[in-house]
């Protein structure tokens, strides 16, 4: 544990590699804590007591808003389930200090122990928002039809929030960049409104216009990064980084010089609900029932809906919702998330195709408080949807249906991260039978090819009162995009975004 944490530390400070983390802890550490365990050097109490140590290094030298990720579970290249104790013992540390960092994922898969299930489950109940259930089967799929090994794909982490990595042999960016997809629909409709574009007469053309204009955003940026890829193949130098990343020694080449084994940049989309749920409402007010021309719209739009709040409220509440298990909804959302993987893809950045992903860390606050009012109902500055799921307050019809609804498409392509956000109530996982209905939710979505889910389980009322005293929660975790954070270290309009979430009284 001393030499990890000396080697985080080096790579911190002596190369700025700011975000590196412990990674899959229950397998690296393994050799030698049941060494120390059969040698009688070490009890189970002792190695808990140094992870949770660890643990609260982390938190001293990370500031407000990092991401810090320890992954366990999986399974070894030959499929075997690598569970053990150091899997145990690293989720127990993470509720024995209720730290920010590091969150904690667990790679489950169709053989993971019921009891390991079970144990995160009850971890999930307290409200600490951990651990994660990140998919096995699937993930391991998708690295190897970007050309990972058989034996590496089953060896892979979570880079700080979401984003997949081969541990130890991977030169890969992340998040590279974030792209605004709602507000892609309201360049079209500037460029509508000043004569750029002609005025679509259908909605198959305003939807055409949109794919448009994010397909050449996609590229611009595809072709930027392909050029500060190759300038560093020229200039990187990160020795240390190096000697620990497979194939530099072999190769004789620093990371960013061709040494890694795997070298790929992963994007991520951020509002795909909001853009699903806008091109809905606009199809309903402008083409289907020819309430708005566009034009009305926008100017709606522009005036942040002030002298139109019945209309807002009508969007908002009686309109139909990415989210609810509805086919004729959700197949719009299917199209768009499949658009948006195939866009990417027909890029090549670097050596490798460009690689999408779906989640956002804070980038939903930050691209939500430049961004003007939505066709959804979304007012300007507030947040954009905080994942791959439903847009926040739209799951009206209960957790199943939202991750019935995430899950009509197809993750595996999604390496770049994916996060499906689901808020209960504490009553909601009270009982024993409310424990087994959580589990069920969970083996569901990932039998059904669901990439990443995590789970708040936090009274509204508690957050609203954490507002006004946040003296009285100096310790109240949430999960937010990704990665958790204190609630009361989060700005206004995070904070706002966290309450809006759908609170599910039940399973």
């Amino acid at each position: 544990i001393e030499l990890m944490f000396l080697t985080i530390i080096a790579l911190w400070f002596g190369e700025d590699h700011g975000l590196t983390t412990p990674g899959r802890m229950d397998q690296t550490l393994r050799p030698f804590y049941e060494a120390d365990i059969n040698a009688g050097r070490i009890t189970w109490e002792k190695a808990f007591e140094l992870i949770c140590c660890l643990y609260i290094q982390l938190n001293m030298i990370l500031g407000p808003g990092s991401a810090e990720s320890v992954i366990v579970g999986g399974r070894d290249s030959d499929g075997n389930d690598v569970t053990n104790d150091l899997t145990y013992l690293c989720l127990s540390a993470r509720m024995a200090t209720k730290l920010v960092y590091p969150t904690v994922g667990l790679a489950w898969h169709e053989g993971t122990p019921s009891e390991l299930t079970d144990f995160a489950c009850k971890m999930i109940s307290t409200g600490i928002g951990d651990p994660a259930f990140f998919n096995d089967e699937l993930i391991a799929e998708g690295l190897r039809d970007h050309g990972v090994s058989h034996k590496d794909s089953y060896n892979y982490m979570n880079s700080t929030c979401v984003e997949i990595k081969v541990c130890g042999a991977s030169n890969m960016w992340v998040t590279a960049p974030y792209f605004n997809c709602p507000n892609a629909l309201l360049e079209v409709m500037d460029m509508i409104a000043d004569g750029r574009l002609k005025e679509p007469s259908n909605f198959n053309e305003l939807n055409s216009y949109v794919k448009d204009r994010i397909a050449e955003t996609v590229r611009g940026a595809a072709q930027n990064l392909d050029k500060v890829w190759h300038q560093r193949e020229k200039t990187g130098c990160f020795p240390l980084a190096s000697c620990l990343i497979n194939d530099c020694l072999e190769r004789g080449l620093d990371f960013d010089r061709g040494g890694a084994r795997y070298n790929w940049v992963e994007n991520s989309f951020v509002g795909l609900a909001n853009l699903v749920d806008s091109l809905i409402a606009i199809d309903e007010l402008i083409y289907k029932t020819k309430e708005l021309t566009i034009l009305q719209l926008r100017e709606i739009l522009k005036a942040n809906y002030e002298g139109y709040e019945d209309l807002r409220q009508r969007i908002r509440n009686r309109f139909p919702a990415y989210g609810n298990d509805k086919d004729e909804i959700d197949s719009l959302a299917v199209e768009w998330a499949h658009f948006l993987e195939e866009t990417t893809e027909s890029n090549i950045v670097g050596l490798h195709k460009y690689v999408p992903g779906f989640f956002c860390w804070i980038m939903h606050e930050i691209f939500g408080s430049g961004t003007g009012a939505t066709p959804d109902g979304r007012k300007a500055g507030f947040p954009l949807a905080d994942g791959a799921g439903a847009s926040q307050g739209r799951e009206k019809s209960g957790p199943t249906a939202s991750i019935l609804s995430t899950t009509k498409w197809n993750h595996k392509k999604v390496i770049g991260g994916l996060v499906q956000n689901i808020r209960f109530s504490k009553n909601a996982l009270k009982t024993e039978q409310d424990l087994l209905a959580l589990r069920n939710l969970i083996e569901t979505y990932m039998r059904r090819g669901g990439f990443e889910i995590q789970i708040n389980v936090l009274n509204s009322d508690v957050l609203k009162d954490a507002q006004l005293h946040p003296e009285n929660y100096p310790d109240l975790l949430v999960r937010v995009a990704g990665y958790s954070d204190y609630f009361i270290h989060l700005n206004p309009n995070m904070q706002a975004e966290v309450i809006a979430r759908t609170e599910h009284e039940s399973l």
